[in-house]
């Protein structure tokens, strides 16, 4: 008797390849949807995080990016744009539609600092991470300072009120 390891993915990946194969092979070779998923590198750096966000025909004004309880949104759409022509495409691959992309970010971003550039088609967030409170360094005396500073104190205190 042989032991094997049981994969969950492995059903997924299989139907995915058969659903996939099949469509390849027929006419319709494409899967039509009204979203797309843009692709995100997210890199962290010592004092920030960096996502980039692949948007390529995505119009600027279009992009909302929002941040709440840690989770940064990027919602946005990219617009079809009708063009009457002579010749007919044979076959479109570009996707069209909104899309919406949510990240959990950990609790040491600093929210309010957030900066993002729009260029060549590509979003850029950086996210700079909170000044970590310093631990403060506390002095430990022996008693006969402590009480030899209390007595002095006292004395000059004293001498202040006769």
């Amino acid at each position: 008797m042989s032991i094997s390891r049981y994969d969950p993915w492995n059903i997924l990946n299989q139907m995915n390849e058969i659903l996939g194969s099949s469509l390849r092979n027929g006419e319709n070779s494409s899967i039509y949807t009204n979203q797309w998923v843009p692709a995100v590198d997210i890199r962290e750096e010592k004092d920030r995080y960096l996502v980039e966000v692949d948007l390529p025909g995505v119009d600027k004004n279009a992009i909302e990016v929002s941040m709440d309880n840690r989770i940064l949104n990027i919602k946005g759409e990219r617009r079809e744009e009708y063009k009457v022509e002579a010749n007919s495409y044979a076959r479109t691959e570009r996707i069209y539609g909104s899309f919406h992309r949510q990240f959990t970010l950990p609790d040491t971003v600093d929210s309010d600092k957030i900066k993002a550039s729009y260029t060549n088609g590509v979003l850029k967030l950086s996210i700079p991470k909170k000044e970590m409170a310093k631990p403060k360094r506390i002095n430990i005396t022996n008693d006969e300072q402590e009480n030899v500073s209390f007595i002095e104190h006292q004395q000059i205190a004293d001498n202040q009120v006769a």
